[in-house]
């Protein structure tokens, strides 16, 4: 099966290269930072005793892009000339044929010895054929290869927008691997079972999308579902046997109702748990469910038989944490560089150096950084204003949260967040509590601790951060 290389962003592309080289050739390549690198796009330096150092660079390219490839290695003529490399390789992910091989290695003669210097998406391809065990190194190289999506799409796993080959794998080029998949594939080792818990935009869908394609890639069969929790219990009824592998997604298990509407029809929580139970039990199931913190403290709240067992299922918390500065920069360049934003917008983003700001900003967020990489929701400002745009985004991300703000938390919860507000948003845990008691009704001061109790509870780990819950002298 052939690759399509374009897939990877270029540190990703140059990762694999490296990989694959070291294999073939049987010696280490050193990998340079990102850079000039004295004037040249140099990645890796083949390090072999009594050989002369072989200097590879990698140049990912769209498939058609061969013509900007040769006009490419023409301009890096004077580099090369200047460094004087004892040999010089050149990868592409651009497929290349015999001429165009013959039009490259005439160009970079003498460094490029012959046409077996220049390795075109083709001989790439090869290599991965002759060592698979780099492939599953490469998330989204596997992922993104044809008979994995299409086994991905017939699953319903991506919206009817992108229920297509080619737009799934744009989606997919934008992904991000980070440390919160590996922890999630280990709870689903352990326990067949894990609840992803998570702030609106986080990326819980998308985590769950990343370990069906990992279970997909592995021969089972999946289940996303969107309705009812009988839907799993039906495909799980379709494949009684001892052979069945198969993944079930419950995304945004306890849906998106108003605060303090049952979350569960008659019997499903019952029915949830039971399937809990079973995928615990068998080799061939695993389950995934994903919701907001708040939404699960409401259900625990409403729903005695529910919050008898929810500790029971092994949680998963996606926050920020899990998005090191790295991730958060290869999240921006990876949405930016596949995006539709014309390029005038991304040399001015770049020249402004407004990727910094986005990346330490507090208030960082993949779906703010998925919005600002949509040509829509910018395409009536000018390159200049786009750059104020994306600040304004991130410094005001009010569109994350008026929903849940509006929608899926309490009236007092929402008195809370509005005294702590006029607090700067931080203040002593007692003080906070008194301002908030003046305006309720003080004929009934016991139920009014309860139901601030209550409402923090459901506040905390998502709109506020309360260390250790419980004691009076905490301070947000």
């Amino acid at each position: 099966m052939a690759y399509d290389l374009t897939v990877l962003d270029p540190a990703e592309f140059e990762a694999l290269v490296s990989d694959l080289l070291s294999r073939s050739w049987g010696s280490r390549l050193e990998s340079f930072k990102e850079g000039k690198d004295g004037g040249i796009d140099l990645r890796h330096s083949r390090v072999l005793p009594d050989e002369p150092t072989t200097i590879v660079q990698c140049k990912r390219y769209a498939e058609t892009a061969f013509s900007r490839l040769l006009t490419n290695c023409k301009q890096e003529l004077p580099k090369l000339k200047k460094l004087e490399p004892q040999r010089y390789v050149l990868a592409t992910s651009v497929p290349l044929s015999p001429a165009n091989k013959a039009k490259i290695l005439g160009t970079l003669s003498p460094w490029c010895r012959s046409t077996a210097d220049v390795y075109g998406s083709d001989d790439l391809n090869g290599l991965l054929r002759e060592f698979p065990e780099v492939e599953r190194s490469h998330f989204k190289l596997w992922i993104s290869g044809t008979a994995v999506l299409e086994r991905v799409l017939h699953a319903g796993l991506f919206a009817l927008t992108e229920a297509k080959v080619e737009e799934a794998r744009h989606r997919l080029s934008t992904l991000v691997v980070h440390e919160g998949l590996e922890r999630a594939l280990d709870h689903l080792r352990q326990r067949h079972h894990v609840l992803i818990l998570g702030n609106p935009g986080i990326g819980k869908t998308t985590l769950a999308q990343m370990i069906v394609c990992h279970y997909v890639a592995e021969g089972f069969d999946v289940a996303w579902v969107v309705g009812n929790i009988q839907d799993a219990w039906e495909r799980i009824h379709a494949g009684q046997d001892n052979e069945q592998r198969l993944v079930i997604v419950y995304d945004d298990f306890l849906g998106r109702l108003r605060f303090e509407s049952p979350r569960f029809e008659k019997n499903e929580e019952a029915s949830l748990f039971s399937l809990v139970d079973k995928a615990a039990r068998s080799s061939g199931i695993r389950l995934i469910l994903t919701t907001r913190e708040y939404i699960l403290e409401d259900a625990k709240r409403l729903h005695g038989a529910f919050h008898e067992r929810a500790d029971a299922l092994m949680k998963h918390v996606l926050s920020l944490e899990d998005y090191t500065a790295r991730h958060r920069a290869q999240m921006v360049f990876n949405h930016l560089y596949f995006s539709d934003l014309p390029q005038s917008r991304l040399e001015q983003f770049v020249a402004a150096k407004a990727y910094r700001t986005v990346i330490r900003h507090r208030h960082f967020n993949p779906r703010i950084v998925e919005y600002i990489s949509k040509y829509a929701n910018s395409r009536m400002r000018t390159d200049d204003e786009f750059v104020g745009f994306v600040e304004e985004e991130f410094d005001n991300p009010s569109r994350l949260w008026e929903y849940p703000y509006m929608h899926e938390v309490g009236h007092l919860a929402r008195q809370i967040l509005a005294v702590l507000w006029t607090y700067g948003g931080t203040c002593e845990l007692e003080e906070l509590r008194d301002a908030i008691s003046q305006a309720q009704d003080r004929s009934q001061p016991a139920e009014f601790g309860s139901t601030f109790s209550v409402a923090l509870k459901q506040l905390n780990g998502s709109f506020v951060a309360l260390p250790d819950f419980g004691g009076s002298s905490d301070s947000f």
